[in-house]
């Protein structure tokens, strides 16, 4: 597992400068594909903040970089892994820019969530 570094200290991801990855991020859409992750109903309360119970970590700075299916990703496994086992170490999303080419993931230029937990799930995260 890689441990998160700010995201703040690099200028550019992978060469993804604030122009291009704003014309990559334009070009593309990632397709739709929720529907498979969906399982059964649960009941909910109607108010919840995870704030107060220590479950989120701080907002993540994605720079100029279209990785926000990578952040969305790691901030979900990481809520995960606090409530669930109290273990608070923040997750990489640059690992999961890195290396989810092979599911369709397009690093700056865009991804899926749904691809990058499927793969979070297969390479043990």
């Amino acid at each position: 597992m890689y441990l998160f570094r700010a995201a703040s200290a690099c200028s550019c991801v992978h060469g993804c400068c604030r122009e291009a990855a704003q014309q990559r991020r334009l070009a593309k859409r990632a397709p739709n594909d929720t529907d498979r992750l969906r399982g059964r109903s649960l009941q909910a309360p109607s108010v919840v903040d995870h704030r107060d119970a220590g479950v989120v970590q701080p907002i993540a700075n994605q720079g100029s970089c279209g990785a926000s299916y990578a952040f969305a990703t790691a901030a979900v496994m990481e809520a995960y892994f606090i409530y669930s086992t109290a273990d608070d170490s923040a997750l990489s999303a640059q690992q999961l820019v890195d290396c989810t080419s092979n599911v369709g993931n397009s690093g700056c230029s865009g991804g899926s969530l749904a691809s990058t937990l499927e793969w979070s799930t297969a390479y043990a995260l």
